[in-house]
């Protein structure tokens, strides 16, 4: 099936240059300008080319998720303080099986009523968008002991240091 068929059969609404540069990206892998459909999965699909993060990529990345963080914790920092709550008590909800100690299940199990309850309350909209490594990588940042929990002492200082 040639590219264009493909647009219009599945209504992909492809401009020219969109499909000419996917001719060109097929010719330049192949060095034939078609391809079975594996390998065009394997170039376009979901299980396409992962391509290894340069040094500078993945620091400008780990800002991009220190930011959401940041801004995350911000936001918990000014409804905590707002709502005159305590970091204890914040702390006591987070940690939900009562270890002393939270762990990204937890954290992330908090994180959708956290949103509803702010946004029903008219709270400022919290746009809680974190993925599971952005939680993993929250967690690992403001874990002091690298146990992979965030201790009582390791949640006042992150938000002490906002």
């Amino acid at each position: 099936m040639v590219l264009r068929e493909v647009n219009q059969s599945f209504k992909l609404k492809m401009s020219k240059d969109e499909l000419n540069a996917i001719t060109e990206i097929m010719i330049e892998k192949t060095k034939q300008g078609w391809m079975n459909y594996k390998k065009f999965l394997k170039l376009f699909g979901e299980g396409g080319e992962k391509k290894k993060l340069s040094y500078k990529q993945k620091m400008e990345k780990d800002k991009l998720k220190d930011k959401r963080i940041t801004r995350v914790l911000k936001n918990i920092k000014e409804t905590l303080i707002s709502k005159n709550i305590k970091y204890k008590t914040a702390f006591k909800k987070f940690d939900l099986d009562g270890d002393k100690r939270i762990n990204s299940k937890e954290f992330k199990y908090l994180l959708t009523p956290l949103t509803h309850f702010l946004q029903r309350k008219s709270f400022k909209m919290m746009q809680i968008e974190l993925s599971d490594s952005d939680i993993d990588y929250l967690i690992a940042k403001y874990d002091s002991k690298h146990s992979g929990y965030i201790m009582y002492e390791d949640f006042i200082e992150a938000f002490e240091n906002l």
